[in-house]
Order: structure tokens, then C-alpha cells, then sequence
């Protein structure tokens, strides 16, 4: 990839590739990739202006340089992983929050007072006429609070206090969002797949196999604690199964070969000692899984 250094201290090194080298979504398959490396210790990749922030080890200058210079665009997959995504938000909301302040503070120090006050009337028009349509709709919400407050500071012409109004009201609903896309991304961690490794059951012994050597039709051994990255059908063996995930049941239920006829989904719990074996039998979802725990 084409790059060109426009920043080169010791141990921090900032490469220049263009606004189209590469796209929004390979920014998280540039920073695993130089991660992977040992010399390296920090990776910011955006794609706006295709700029590269490596921070690296002392003595590894040459080694950055030349994975950048390697670097190519197509050769690269887009990478799905929730800490990139949490990375992902709080970067966009400390970007946003930073233009709404220097949207403010340099509208207020460089336009005259009569356009910024026209200004401030525009954007209250926009919470008045919020306002208004709830109450037509017969709801007393926040929205007729924040049109009512606007519009008495306008009628009294006191544009400083509905400008200011108006910007805590804009920080308060990206905070709201911010916390919105937090918790989402925490939920979707909190349901993903955790097990890298899973034991096979073998005639002899069990074998630790990687996640992406198991096949369909593959029997799996279940313990107490463990996961069970896929779906699958048990084949011997029963456990107290909690499954409140995908039924919203919280009481534990019995399941084995004989009571659940052979399949079970989603993420279990289970509230005894116990092991079962499963029959890996989907090959097209494995994003559900399921735990058995201790009581």
C-alpha cells in the first residue's frame, strides 16, 4: 500500500495511504493485524483519510514500515468482534461531542448576534413543533417540557438561555444513544459465542479440538461449566437445563435423550452435576450456544 509518513517520533509512527485505500469496515482488520505483531503496542486506522497510528516497540521502526508498505486492501476481511465495535462507539462519541461543543463555541465567537439569534429561533422551531405534536396527540412527554422551557426563552428574547438550552438538550440525546449502543453491544457480547476449544468424544478418550475442526455429526463431550458453542442433539447422558435465553422460562427443566427428544438449542444452564454428550447436527448456525453451571 502507498503510504506516505507524515509523523515519526521514536516508538510512534503515522502513515498517510489517501481517502480511498481502504473502507470503514477494513479499519478493524488493519489494527488486528498489526496487533498480531509483538512489536506492536497501539493501532488507530481511519478510514476518512486513510491514516495509520502505529505505536511500537523501540527498535522495530523498520518492521511497521514494512508491514504498511505490504499492506493491501483486497487481501484484507472485514472483522466482527464486539471489542472493536465498543471501541467503534465510544471513538464515534467522543467525536461527535466534540463537534457539538465547537459547533457552539465558534458559532457564538464568529457570527454577528442578529444571524446567530435567527439561528437559534430555526433550531427552536424544530423542539416547539415536537411539542406541539404531542400534545395533539394528547401526551405530556419530555418533548413538551423542552418546547415549553424554548419557548419562553424566546418570547422573552433571551436567545443565551434557549441556545444553551437547546446544547445540554443535544448532549443529553447523544448520551442517550451512547448508552443505547453500549448496552446493545454488551447484550450481543453477553449472548456470543465464548468457546474456542471443545472436547470430542472419542471411543478411547476425548480430544481438545479447535471450534473449527468440529463437523457435523461429531459427538462432543458436555460438563458441568462448559460451553456449548452449537446446536446439536444430545445422545446420551442428562443435565438440568436452564433455558430462559430463548424462552424467558428462569426455572431449570430436565433434558436428555429421552425427554427432549433429542434436540436442544439456545443457552442452557445447567443446576446439577452433570455431563452430557452432544451430536453436533447444524452446520449453518452456530451462534447460539449454551452453559452448564454449578448451582
Amino acid at each position: 500500500m502507498k503510504a506516505q509518513i507524515v509523523y515519526d517520533k521514536p516508538c510512534r509512527i503515522r502513515f498517510r495511504c489517501g481517502s480511498n485505500a481502504f473502507t470503514k469496515e477494513l479499519e478493524r482488520s488493519i489494527h488486528k493485524l498489526v496487533m498480531s505483531n509483538p512489536w506492536a503496542i497501539a493501532c488507530e486506522a481511519h478510514y476518512e483519510n486513510g491514516g495509520i497510528l502505529i505505536r511500537y516497540k523501540e527498535d522495530h521502526r523498520a518492521e511497521a514500515v514494512e508491514l504498511v508498505r505490504k499492506l493491501r486492501g483486497s487481501y484484507l476481511a472485514p472483522v466482527s468482534d464486539n471489542q472493536y465495535d465498543t471501541e467503534e462507539i465510544d471513538r464515534t462519541f467522543k467525536s461527535d461531542l466534540a463537534k457539538l461543543v465547537m459547533q457552539r463555541y465558534i458559532r457564538k465567537a464568529i457570527l454577528p448576534a442578529p444571524i446567530g439569534a435567527a439561528l437559534i429561533v430555526y433550531s427552536g422551531l424544530k423542539y416547539i413543533a415536537k411539542g406541539v405534536s404531542a400534545l395533539f396527540d394528547g401526551k405530556l412527554t419530555v418533548e413538551v417540557l423542552d418546547g415549553a422551557s424554548i419557548s419562553a426563552c424566546l418570547i422573552q428574547k433571551n436567545y443565551n438561555t434557549a441556545g444553551t438550552v437547546m446544547f445540554l438538550l443535544s448532549v443529553s440525546g447523544l448520551l442517550e444513544d451512547y448508552t443505547r449502543a453500549r448496552t446493545r453491544a454488551a447484550l450481543t457480547d453477553s449472548l456470543a459465542i465464548k468457546a474456542d476449544q471443545v472436547w470430542l468424544a472419542g471411543k478411547d478418550a476425548d480430544t481438545l479440538i479447535p471450534m473449527s475442526q468440529l463437523q457435523v455429526d461429531d459427538c462432543i463431550r458436555v460438563r458441568t461449566g462448559s460451553v456449548i458453542p452449537v446446536d446439536g442433539q444430545i445422545t446420551e447422558g442428562e443435565a438440568y437445563i436452564n433455558e430462559a435465553s430463548m424462552t424467558g422460562e428462569p426455572l431449570a427443566v430436565m433434558k436428555s435423550k429421552r425427554i427432549c427428544g433429542n434436540s436442544c438449542r439456545g443457552r442452557l444452564s445447567c443446576d446439577k452435576s452433570s455431563q452430557a454428550f452432544f451430536r453436533h447436527k447444524d452446520k449453518q448456525d452456530n451462534r447460539a450456544y449454551r452453559q452448564f453451571r454449578k448451582p
